[in-house]
């Protein structure tokens, strides 16, 4: 007997499977949990075949939630950067800190 399995919590069609004969009990079927013998219905596209309450339904498939762009600091740390990085960070060139420290 053909079965169809479906997602523990989200109820979602997994795929089909087969089912095998109880060995107690003549012309009975034992069926797995998150699983049944009702047929899906076809999907159409966008949907997906969703078992709730004991019965499928056709549901819009959800768009994923685009993963957040982290934080990038403005600078890097302090540690991180040469001299000359340092300064032009603040804004300014090796030769216009010589220039305000009077070094020329």
């Amino acid at each position: 007997m053909k079965i169809f399995h479906y997602h523990p919590e989200a109820g979602v069609f997994l795929g089909e499977g087969v089912a095998d004969p109880s060995p107690l009990e003549p012309n009975a079927w034992l069926i797995p949990a998150y699983a049944t013998a009702t047929k899906p219905p076809a999907a159409s596209k966008g949907n997906q075949a969703v078992w709730v309450d004991s019965a499928w339904q056709l549901q819009p498939i959800p768009t994923p939630e685009p993963a957040p762009t982290p934080e990038q600091p403005e600078f890097w740390p302090p540690a991180v950067l040469t001299p000359e990085q340092r300064l032009a960070a603040a804004g300014l060139t090796v030769a216009e800190l010589r220039e305000l420290l009077g070094l020329d």
